[in-house]
């Protein structure tokens, strides 16, 4: 009987180890999520929305790129007001980064000659809330005119509290080697302006703004991972946006893509994804569009909403695809997957 037992037991054992043996390990697929402050608004619905964002998905880390244009724009917030609203919706292990776009009292500010063309739509800016320049590429100025804009944006953020900054993102996704240049002198390694151009192109198809990425980021695309440069002597680090921002990209393009991204992570096998998805602070539910008139309009937008669902449904997607999802700060992925490995 005792060795009937042994052997019944002895059986057990080995069928869950085979088992466990076939069971595959799950892919893991890293996820970013950032939020680009544009330096424009900060409306209460917009924010609002982002702050129901962190009670849905609290174990979510958010790269927040923040524009220091709010600071320096006329007739706007005060300074107190400004840094209550931006850190409502702040959490802990979230990442702060430096986000531009060329506002005309921001480059003025920095004691930089202001430029008011070209413009991602036409030949002069359009601007946008009585303001111009947001719109115009930043690689337009000069590396000693970026040098001295970042460094005086990085003061006006570290003078509210908002310091320890070390990624970027161009508005309009318009980085490249003078902006990368320009950002190592002033000890920020980080960017992570790449983007898959024919993302723009299902928004804003035939623009400026897609025949600079499209010139920017020829080999950026789904599959592209952060990678490594050389800039100035110095390891420098490129975070592709490799699924876009909301305002481009709807929900079943953001899961279709996802798909996509498991299927060929698999056929390859890979261990490790990476996804990078995002949207807009100023757009998460409202914001302000131009008209035919000239003028603006305020209209609702359902761009976070896309972000909500999108990641609901990725969920049920990765236990189909026997997936582990590891939502990531960028800090975090550094320090596991460069820092580790490149002491």
């Amino acid at each position: 009987m005792l060795l009937r037992y042994l052997l019944l037991s002895l059986c057990f054992l080995v069928s869950c180890q085979h088992k466990e043996q076939t069971q595959p390990k799950p892919t893991r697929l890293y996820l970013m999520l950032s939020v680009d402050w544009e330096g424009d608004t900060l409306r209460s619905a917009n924010l609002k929305a982002l702050a129901n964002f962190n009670k849905e998905f609290p174990n979510y880390p958010v790269i927040h790129f923040l524009n220091p244009a709010y600071y320096t724009k006329k007739n706007f917030l005060s300074p107190a007001e400004i840094n209550k609203r931006i850190r409502t919706v702040l959490k802990p292990g979230d990442d702060i980064g430096l986000h531009i776009h060329a506002w005309e009292s921001l480059i003025r500010s920095a004691g930089v000659r202001f430029r008011d063309r070209p413009s991602f739509w036409g030949p002069v800016s359009l601007g946008r809330g009585g303001e111009r320049g947001d719109d115009v590429p930043l690689n337009t100025y000069t590396e000693k005119e970026l040098t001295q804009i970042i460094r005086h944006s990085l003061k006006l953020l570290s003078d509210n509290g908002f310091s320890d900054i070390h990624s970027f993102r161009a508005g309009g996704w318009t980085s490249g080697p003078k902006v990368y240049r320009a950002l190592v002198k002033n000890d920020i390694f980080i960017d992570s302006s790449a983007v898959p151009a024919e993302l723009i192109a299902n928004l804003y198809p035939g623009t400026r703004l897609y025949e600079l990425n499209h010139k920017l980021w020829p080999d950026i695309n789904l599959m592209s991972k952060p990678f490594k440069l050389i800039v100035l002597k110095q390891n420098f680090y490129e975070y592709p946006n490799n699924i876009g921002l909301a305002d481009y990209v709807s929900t079943e393009n953001f899961i279709s893509s996802a798909k996509k991204l498991i299927e060929d992570g698999k056929k390859s096998h890979a261990k490790n994804l990476y996804l990078h998805f995002g949207w807009h602070q100023e757009s998460a539910v409202e914001y302000f569009e131009h008209t035919k008139e000239g003028g603006q309009k305020l209209v609702q937008a359902h761009f976070l909403n896309r972000v909500e669902k999108g990641l609901n449904e990725l969920q049920v997607l990765a236990a189909e695809q026997n997936v582990e999802i590891v939502p990531i700060s960028l800090s975090h992925y550094q320090k596991l997957f460069f820092e580790k490995n490149n002491p």
